[in-house]
């Protein structure tokens, strides 16, 4: 199993990078397209039969857990296991399931790197730890990423060239300023 991404600034380079594609074989299941929201994905989807996935939607549909990570990290209460109440406030309850320190190392909002969730909604969209980090900061600044996901990387072309790399030819002569 592989991947190869292509990184677009012009939506018409996209277009063109799928069509080229698809004319060397590759099926619209083997694509799919990335964009931050569906400004970036009208165009693309009017134009080709491949799937265009809206990031920024994911990522707010996302519940802010980190892909991989259960949150089963209850938090660390002091004082008696059911606490007390007092004036309306709770003293020595332990707090709920992923919230309190541990919870809090494990949340979206206290993790710098990806305050808007983009990178967890990578993730989830199957990029590894490395594809989702160079991704996120192309899709934050408007760009189109064209994800070619093969079953078997080391397939030939009838050229012989590996199906991977012809992909990376095919983005090269489409304009990609970034490929991973």
């Amino acid at each position: 199993m592989g991947k190869k991404i292509g990184v677009f600034k012009m939506e018409q380079q996209a277009i063109e990078a799928v069509e080229l594609l698809e004319k060397e074989g590759f099926s619209a299941g083997e694509l799919q397209v990335l964009a931050r929201d569906s400004d970036h994905t009208h165009r693309i989807e009017a134009e080709t039969d491949v799937p265009t996935q809206e990031v920024q939607e994911i990522a707010e549909n996302n519940d802010g857990g980190v892909v991989g990570i259960p949150l089963a990290v209850g938090g660390m209460g002091v004082g008696n296991p059911g606490g007390s109440t007092a004036a309306g406030n709770t003293y020595g309850a332990a707090p709920a399931v992923g919230a309190g320190f541990f919870g809090g190392l494990f949340r979206r909002d206290f993790r710098s790197d990806d305050n808007d969730g983009i990178r967890d909604a990578l993730r989830t969209l199957g990029l590894g730890s490395k594809e989702a980090d160079s991704a996120r900061d192309a899709i934050r600044e408007g760009s189109l990423l064209i994800v070619v996901d093969l079953e078997d990387d080391a397939e030939k072309t009838d050229s012989g060239i590996n199906r991977l790399d012809k992909a990376e030819a095919v983005f090269r002569s489409s304009g990609a300023i970034d490929i991973h």
